[in-house]
């Protein structure tokens, strides 16, 4: 909790202190498959609050064969 006041005092004092539910973007989604998911929420419950997450994965990326013949 002291890295999230630290690094994001909004949703900080939102969930904390408001007892407000937030919306985290933890990895990048712009452009990404992921932003099309709808955010989840989590069981972490603060009162009423909740923190909603949005799934973030990628696909991995699989080199092609060499295609050189050798």
């Amino acid at each position: 909790m002291k890295r999230a006041e630290k690094y994001d005092p909004d949703s900080y004092a939102s969930f904390v202190q408001r007892k407000e539910s937030v919306y985290l973007t933890v990895f990048p989604t712009q452009s990404r498959l992921c932003n099309q998911f709808a955010f989840v929420k989590t069981p972490l419950v603060n009162g009423t609050a909740s923190i909603n997450l949005r799934p973030s994965f990628s696909f991995p990326f699989i080199k092609p064969p060499n295609s050189t013949g050798t």
